[in-house]
């Protein structure tokens, strides 16, 4: 059992670092790289403070003047070294071997494009959470005393549900299906922590709410959601590719779910079924309203958390009455089925990762330092996201040892039309420009001689 988990884990890993730079060169990753490396400082971004575990790797490699490359290498690993590394404490210290099961089917069950879309502070706080509620579930067990509990449990608690607000849905749901199943707390330690967790939550929901940017506008469509607006959601473009994807990509899910309901219902266990059914339906009902749209690299990440309220009963209650080879068979099963989706749909992100390299490489044959692409000019599938290209490109052209290095924006024609200007020294991202002297000079160098100029894209040559 304890193999079958942490090798789950440890083969996503070695997938972070084959898979580096189609990770890192793409969208949110290579904006954060870029942020930490020329500011000198940790980056998190809406208050996610719980993102210090993967953004201290580059932050201090980059201190150490490490090649460029590795500090690519390192970022894209942290990720995965963090799971791992909390896997481990469940299953080897904590000997919580339903909640590793838990988190890894967490990490595998909804994911295939997603993985390569590193950036998704959902994932780290969720392993934050799974941390926390080993720890608790063990303060619980041994007794622990309150005065050396509860500076941990609300250290940790702070980093999960912080780190990202989605993070509320299945951090409530586990820590009530908890009490659910555990005899041996005290109900004073219980009720301390439960008013720890109702106040970081409740804090964290109005603090994301009056943000002003990212988080406050998905919030708002969902605290303003009217009934009529709940009913169409029932057959929105979301819910129609979520049903048919249920079918085709993630069918271990209602596999898995409806297997561990019978199980629930053979036990007896109707007030936890209850559970599972409102929060699943709020869950699903949320991320309709929310997102309309079905984009698989960035959806599957809001879709994760609710694969632990789906198949919570199949760990608590179908796994136990299972025998520990049949247990094996099911997970490894499951987990290279699942690989295989992963493995499946890396080819998009590589096919990413060539096109801006030939990007660069028309840029060279054309000698352009500076230039731009406009969105109208390109077929979507080429690039699936196009708002980071100045730091992915102007890393890219770093790796590949430029002098200067070249970078370009893709943007509409009429908003970089608007944003263009005669001034050399600047270098356009998606929100701001940058002068070249808060740049680091030992990791990128930038053209100050000519201006920005118009890039015909081409196709892949590879």
């Amino acid at each position: 059992m304890k193999a079958a988990i942490l090798g789950l884990f440890f083969l996503l890993f070695l997938g972070s670092l084959y898979f580096s730079f189609e990770r890192i060169l793409y969208s949110d990753s290579s904006f954060i790289l870029f942020r930490i490396i020329n500011l000198g400082s940790l980056q998190p971004q809406e208050y996610r403070y719980g993102s210090f575990i993967t953004q201290g790797f580059p932050l201090i490699a980059s201190k150490l003047h490490l090649p460029l490359s590795w500090i690519v290498l390192l970022y894209s690993a942290s990720f995965n070294l963090f799971y791992l590394a909390v896997a481990a404490i469940l299953v080897l210290k904590l000997k919580e071997y339903s909640l590793a099961i838990l988190m890894s089917l967490y990490f595998i069950l909804f994911v295939s494009d997603t993985y390569y879309w590193i950036l998704n502070e959902v994932h780290q706080g969720i392993a934050w959470m799974f941390l926390l509620f080993g720890v608790a579930i063990y303060f619980f067990r041994k007794n622990t005393s309150v005065f050396i509990s509860l500076p941990i449990f609300s250290a940790l608690a702070f980093l999960s549900i912080y780190t990202h607000p989605l993070v509320m849905f299945p951090a409530s749901f586990l820590w009530i299906f908890f009490l659910l199943q555990e005899k041996n707390y005290k109900k004073r330690s219980a009720i301390i922590f439960s008013l720890i967790l109702v106040l970081l939550i409740i804090s964290k929901f109005l603090l994301s709410s009056k943000s002003g940017h990212y988080d406050s506008d998905k919030l708002h469509d969902l605290t303003h959601a009217s009934l009529k607006d709940i009913w169409h959601s029932f057959s929105s473009p979301f819910a129609r590719e979520f049903l048919k994807r249920s079918f085709t990509n993630y069918w271990l899910v209602p596999i898995l779910f409806f297997w561990g309901m019978y199980s629930a219902i053979k036990w007896k266990k109707y007030r936890e079924i209850i559970l599972i059914i409102v929060f699943g339906f709020a869950y699903f009902i949320s991320m309709a309203i929310t997102y309309n749209d079905f984009l698989s690299f960035y959806t599957e990440s809001e879709l994760m958390p609710v694969t632990i309220i789906f198949t919570a009963a199949f760990v608590y209650f179908t796994i136990p009455t299972l025998k520990i080879k049949t247990t094996l068979l099911v997970l490894c099963t499951i987990f290279l089925i699942r690989l295989v989706y992963i493995g499946l749909a890396s080819e998009k992100f590589t096919v990413r990762k060539d096109w801006l390299f030939t990007q660069l490489k028309n840029m060279r044959e054309k000698n352009i330092k500076k230039g731009f692409i406009y969105v109208q000019e390109l077929r979507q599938k080429e690039f699936l996201s196009y708002w980071a290209t100045p730091q992915e490109s102007i890393i890219a052209s770093a790796l590949s040892h430029d002098k200067p290095n070249l970078t370009f924006i893709v943007g509409d024609s009429v908003d970089i039309s608007k944003r263009l200007s005669g001034n050399k020294r600047q270098m356009l991202d998606a929100f701001k420009s940058w002068d070249i002297a808060s740049l680091n000079k030992n990791y990128f160098s930038f053209d100050t001689t000519t201006n920005y100029q118009h890039i015909p894209p081409v196709t892949n040559t590879k």
